[in-house]
């Protein structure tokens, strides 16, 4: 049997998302355990156990269930070899057919050749999502569904970088034309807040915030290696 000797703490605070009924939905929370520092190589021959927790307040007991996810990075894979786990936390009152360990996310990893600067590859990509949340994901009140759905308005984005102008394909009505990303997108014209206009940059700019939203649910390297 293991022994944890050593420990830290932190205390987070958990961003709500409201509905229009009456409930509310806690976000997914990402966080990053980091070793600085050398260890001896002996210590290295076997698995090194990490023992995380999640505690709540008394007050969401019943209420809310805590879900660790964990994963690694490896120094090979990432330009920050870190070790990181990601905890999503989700109210026991969402039922589902199906829970939330055991919705495989069928459009990730990305091929090794996939090129972000290729809007093939985005629309590609924008139906891969797009059946996922409507074969696979199927109900819209759980994280997955709001998480799946802000991924492919990025990505559709990325194929049609002209949309609502110019020609595009038409989507599955039931993924929603909401979300901060596709609101601030179609009302670029209106505001202040400008996205690029060379399309190189666009591209640029939708794949880093792609990247940034995928690791929510996917925090592992997005392409797979040669």
């Amino acid at each position: 049997m293991n022994s944890f000797l050593e420990s830290c703490q932190a205390v987070v605070r958990l961003d709500v998302k409201n509905s229009d009924t009456e409930t509310a939905y806690l976000q997914p929370l990402m966080f990053t355990v980091c070793f600085p520092g050398p260890v001896p190589r002996s210590l290295t021959n076997n698995d090194i156990p990490i023992q995380i927790s999640v505690s709540l307040s008394e007050a969401f007991r019943g209420i809310i269930l805590p879900e660790v996810r964990p994963g690694t990075w490896c120094a090979d894979e990432s330009e920050h070899p870190l070790s990181v786990a990601s905890v999503s936390l989700s109210s026991s009152f969402l039922t589902t057919d199906m829970s939330y360990d055991e919705i495989p996310i069928t459009f990730l990893p990305l091929p090794p050749l996939w090129n972000p600067m290729d809007t093939n590859h985005w629309l590609e990509l924008s139906k891969g999502i797009e059946q996922w949340l409507v074969d696979i994901v199927q109900v819209t009140n759980v994280p997955e569904w709001t998480w799946g759905h802000d991924v492919f308005w990025l990505a559709y984005i990325g194929a049609y970088p002209a949309f609502p102008c110019g020609k595009w394909e038409p989507w599955n009505p039931i993924i929603p034309l909401e979300g901060q990303f596709i609101k601030e997108w179609l009302a670029k014209e209106e505001t202040d807040n400008t996205f690029p206009r060379n399309v190189s940059d666009m591209l640029s700019y939708i794949w880093n915030e792609f990247c940034r939203h995928a690791v929510l649910f996917y925090p592992f390297p997005l392409l797979v290696s040669n």
